[in-house]
């Protein structure tokens, strides 16, 4: 007995030794350290309290560090200078934000890599006049200049103050002061900021200097210099653009000085607040005319450009011209200020003698083909006359035949005819020309690399250029996708000519029956209705439109004695989506579960976006069939991946069934399906709850 016992803790012994060597060879179990996390702007470090949500620029890059060391992190909230106290005590392990200085360097450590570079700023209100583009600082004379205590910058205003003689009141503030409110009351004339946190509604005066910031180190925890170090050399060993990347990502479009300069004043009062722009005819979806109103992303983006820098009183004349070689002569003769679109491609604009602005877009290209070609090889291309489009085939095709038209309709055609091969154009005119066209059934598409789309300018106009320029660089792309997006849906037209063209045969086929032509007809109104009522976003019929299809269902099924039920469903934790993703994405998802529903729904059922996350589906079908539609369609969302921004979302959807009995009113029977809806949430959602009615309890309502 006792040679067993021996030999069982023999062996337990052995595996405790095992498993120690083993975390030994992994790496101990995860360091939690202290980190000072500063009350700052939202940018660079939110959510500094307990449980609340967190992001910005030194969080990020604290929560990249923990990826390469393993460390959990214990936060102290705290104001800057408190914080740095802290840190010297040996209170707190890190704090983001510290500039090397010697008398730091006594009291805490620093590793060897920087987490970015800030500059520092004397800030005025936007209203102020006074900017310093020389040495000659006499405007500060008498001035309140309002500082911080225990920043980097306090000694290097300092500095500065005395080395330019600047004859200044200086008042010293603590941090949870908060000067920059005295600033903004107008007890102060200027304040001393970093540029990252200055308010949006501040004007940079005078630069005063700037430092790169580190994750500065408790003196005490040389084991956590050691591992930053190993961890910050690996970091940017695989990605050395790190820090310029994560700053694109929190800063690059947050802030816009929405204030002249003052030789960009200048500029336009020397060409009395007048802005000419040359632009191409019908260049959708960046300008066009529509009963006689500009219209497009450009003109919306100029409306922007006067609010933004306060220009209402800007007369902006816009110039069409029928081809790229007019609107660039008309450029450099001084007929426009500027002009767009051009190929974002500077040797070019040298070549034409002109400068360009930054990408303000970018375009996808294709090509249009016909589907029953069995070869490849392509002997002619065909693109707008003096379009850029034409400019692009002659780039792309260099060696081939290239036909010219006066429109882009007509280069469709000549594909469709066979006397070109191809023709060349934006995706959004190929969209504008062929969505829903029969005659253009026998078109496909190939996809072509983008453009990159800017403004022209002369050279003495580069004033302007950089306006644009600064004024560009506030937008997001998503939000020029969209403003490109609203203008590609919104003028594309079915008119009536191209009824005709689509449809001449069957129109002589209901000339030659005069019953058959009131049926074609009825018919004919009926579904141009129906598809002039899409609501935008998701091209599902709009709420406003349920009272007249509902009446008309009614009618209907009332002669041919066929049932209806309401089919409502709703996204589940749709304002979760919202908020942790974003807008955008929320929209991708509403676009998604719409192209669900309708694919799931039988040809004469009807689908509506009834309010912002929640569909409703009038389904010609007995209650039971309206069961097994809604299910379909809720296991069809449920089995199905969302990607956005490389993220896999999943979604589910409650849905509400109800049975259509005679004479109900509309109201009373959409107040049930949400009461359905609303059991399917309180039953955990991603449900099917369905009720056929009792007719007498609805009319007694």
């Amino acid at each position: 007995m006792k040679k067993i016992f021996v030999f069982f803790t023999t062996i337990l012994f052995s595996l405790s030794l095992f498993a120690q060597t083993k975390n030994s060879a992994l790496g101990e179990s995860a360091k939690t350290v202290k980190v000072g996390y500063l009350i700052s702007d939202s940018n660079f470090m939110s959510g500094a309290g307990i449980n609340e949500q967190k992001d910005g620029y030194a969080y990020e890059y604290l929560q990249q560090l923990s990826s390469y060391t393993g460390w959990k992190y214990e936060y102290v909230y705290g104001y800057f200078s408190d914080l740095c106290d802290m840190l010297a005590q040996g209170k707190i392990d890190l704090m983001p934000d510290i500039s090397y200085t010697k008398e730091r360097a006594e009291v805490m450590n620093f590793p060897n890599y920087d987490m970015g570079e800030e500059t520092y700023y004397l800030y005025s209100k936007t209203s102020q006049t006074y900017f310093s583009t020389k040495n000659d600082f006499s405007f500060l004379k008498g001035k309140k200049v309002g500082i911080n205590k225990k920043t980097y910058q306090y000694d290097l205003f300092y500095a500065w103050k005395e080395k330019n003689n600047v004859d200044c009141i200086v008042y010293e503030y603590d941090f949870n002061e908060n000067a920059g409110n005295l600033l903004d009351k107008g007890q102060i004339d200027y304040y001393l900021e970093v540029d990252y946190v200055a308010n949006d509604n501040w004007f940079p005066v005078v630069k005063i200097g700037a430092s790169k910031f580190y994750l500065a180190l408790n003196k005490n925890r040389t084991d956590l210099l050691e591992e930053i170090n190993v961890a910050l050399s690996e970091l940017y060993s695989l990605n050395p653009y790190y820090n310029h990347v994560l700053w694109n990502k929190h800063y690059l479009h947050d802030k816009i000085i929405s204030k002249l300069t003052p030789r960009e004043e200048r500029w336009f009062e020397t060409h009395n607040y007048t802005l000419n722009i040359g632009l191409l005819k019908n260049d959708i979806p960046f300008a066009f005319q529509e009963k006689g109103i500009n219209k497009g992303v450009i003109i919306d983006f100029v409306q922007y450009l006067k609010t933004v820098f306060d220009l209402e009183n800007l007369v902006v004349n816009y110039h069409y011209f029928n081809d790229y070689f007019e609107l660039n002569n008309a450029l450099k003769e001084g007929v426009v200020d500027t002009g767009f679109p051009f190929m974002y491609d500077h040797f070019a604009a040298e070549s034409f003698g002109t400068i360009i602005s930054n990408p303000i877009a970018t375009i996808p290209m294709a090509c249009v083909v016909r589907k029953d070609r069995t070869d490849t090889d392509v002997f002619s291309v065909s693109a707008k006359k003096g379009s850029l489009d034409a400019f692009y085939s002659n780039l792309y095709y260099p060696n081939i035949e290239h036909h010219v038209y006066d429109n882009d309709e007509d280069c469709f055609l000549s594909v469709i005819s066979g006397a070109s091969d191809k023709a060349i154009s934006n995706v959004y005119k190929i969209q504008n020309y062929l969505y829903g066209r029969k005659k253009y059934e026998i078109l496909t598409t190939d996809s072509h690399p983008s453009w990159e789309l800017c403004f022209a300018f002369v050279p003495e106009n580069f004033i302007l250029c950089n306006v644009t320029n600064r004024l560009f660089a506030s937008i997001e792309k998503g939000d020029v996708s969209n403003v490109i997006e609203k203008y590609a849906v919104t003028v594309q037209k079915y008119t009536i000519q191209d009824f005709f063209d689509d449809y001449l045969i069957y129109i002589f086929m209901v000339i030659t029956v005069i019953s058959l032509l009131f049926i074609t007809l009825f018919f004919s109104i009926d579904k141009l209705i129906k598809y002039s009522s899409y609501d935008e976003l998701t091209r599902l019929i709009s709420r406003k439109k349920l009272p007249y299809f509902y009446s008309k269902v009614q009618k209907s099924i009332a002669v041919t004695q066929e049932k209806m039920s309401f089919i409502l469903f709703d996204i589940d934790d749709f304002k979760f989506i919202n908020d942790f993703y974003g807008h955008n994405c929320g929209d991708k998802v509403i676009k998604h579960i719409a192209n669900v529903i309708s694919r799931g729904i039988n040809d004469k059922d009807y689908a509506f976006r009834s309010a912002g996350d929640e569909f409703l589906v009038l389904a010609l079908c007995d209650y039971e069939g309206s069961l097994k539609i809604a299910e379909r369609i809720r296991r069809s969302v449920e089995n199905q991946i969302i990607e956005y921004n490389n993220t896999k979302i999943k979604v589910t959807v409650s849905v509400g069934v109800i049975e259509y009995k005679e004479n109900i009113l509309f109201d009373d029977l959409f107040f049930k399906a949400k009461e359905l809806l609303n059991n399917a949430k309180d039953d955990g959602k991603n449900i099917v709850k369905g009720k056929s009615p009792e007719v007498e309890s609805l009319k007694n309502k």
